[in-house]
């Protein structure tokens, strides 16, 4: 459509950390450090009543370094953490996983 056709065009804008948890979840700090405890928190919303949230943390080699677990006792709004104080600093890759959706982060750990 053009502005002179006659036509309606509807915009509207997102907040894009809204969009990041609409599409999953939405994972932060990053990059992590002492200062933050080494500590990955992350948010999701779940239309699960129970199920289970897992996370892989890999090296940049692909190798499983690191992994994690938790249960979803209701649906709705998810909140979960996890430290990774016992890796060295460098780039880390998250995968998050639970029954409805998954989603891969680069992390810093600096």
């Amino acid at each position: 459509p053009s502005p002179n056709d006659g036509s309606v065009v509807n915009r509207i804008s997102i907040d894009p950390e809204l969009l990041e948890l609409m599409e999953g979840f939405k994972l932060y700090p990053n990059p992590t450090n002492d200062f933050y405890g080494n500590w990955i928190v992350f948010e999701h919303h779940t239309d699960l009543e129970n199920g289970e949230i897992t996370a892989s943390v890999y090296d940049t080699y692909g190798r499983e370094v690191m992994n994690w677990s938790d249960k979803i006792y209701n649906n709705g709004f998810q909140l979960h953490g996890f430290t990774l104080e016992q890796l060295p600093n460098g780039i880390y890759f998250v995968r998050l996983n639970t029954p409805d959706r998954n989603k891969t982060y680069r992390v810093i750990k600096g």
